[in-house]
């Protein structure tokens, strides 16, 4: 049976922060009227301990209403709100989310993204939301494309005393990119999702462009312009590069 309007269904309405998983008999090149898109979500934390996760929005440029969106895991650290760690998909500086996820074929494009998702509800739901450009991608019927690796980094924040118990963190500033981490990531996906194992992946890395975001930016200007190098994303392949050296 085929079980994708399900799955649709779940990501349309918005009733999870996760994107549901493929079925574990999904078979992709048996469904041409959908495609599946493959990659990670991650996040890199503001110093050792304080991490945000992120969000990032999507719609067919054919059919805006269609919407949806991929996240990064969450991690809270926080003493008084323990919550689960990053899952075990094999990236955890990352706090990384492997996500494969059924739509209909066509074209997509990834519009916003929410750099600080704790903060953005714990403090309202305005000036949280940065613009994206360049970031399309296009499912293929009855094929399988991988579309990068989304990785932002929290750079800058402030702290206030909630109740006098305990001190939570405001993000501020952060960046992020999407890069080509195919060959690193494709195992790691293929191990999370043993069915795609026969599955033949395309890549097809989006060529978005990197984004900075500062809170409550009024002048609507893009701030790729003002990116500063050092605080630029750091992946988990890079780290185990630098640290073999």
């Amino acid at each position: 049976m085929n079980k994708s309007p399900l799955l649709l269904l779940l990501l349309l309405t918005g009733c999870s922060g996760f994107l549901p998983e493929l079925p574990a008999d999904y078979r992709v090149e048996e469904h041409q009227e959908n495609g599946v898109i493959v990659g990670s979500v991650g996040t890199n934390p503001l110093g050792k301990q304080w991490r945000e996760w992120s969000r990032y929005n999507f719609h067919s440029i054919n059919d805006p209403k269609f919407q949806g969106h991929v996240t990064s895991a969450v991690n809270w650290s926080n003493p008084f709100y323990p919550q689960p760690e990053c899952p075990d998909d094999g990236l955890p500086y990352e706090c990384a989310n492997l996500f494969a996820l059924i739509l209909p074929a066509g074209l997509y494009q990834f519009t916003t993204v929410i750099p600080a998702m704790d903060s953005y509800v714990a403090q309202g739901w305005s000036g949280w939301v940065a613009e994206l450009q360049e970031y399309r991608f296009e499912v293929r019927s009855g094929r399988a494309t991988y579309i990068g690796n989304m990785l932002s980094r929290l750079c800058g924040g402030s702290s206030y005393s909630y109740y006098a118990i305990a001190t939570v963190g405001i993000a501020r500033v952060a960046q992020g990119d999407v890069a080509d981490r195919y060959d690193r990531d494709l195992p790691l996906l293929r191990e999370k999702f043993p069915q795609l194992e026969n599955t033949v992946i395309g890549n097809e890395t989006m060529s978005g462009i990197p984004w900075r975001w500062e809170y409550k930016q009024t002048d609507k200007e893009q701030l790729a312009a003002h990116w500063q190098s050092d605080c630029a994303p750091k992946r988990e392949d890079s780290l185990v590069s630098s640290q073999s050296e």
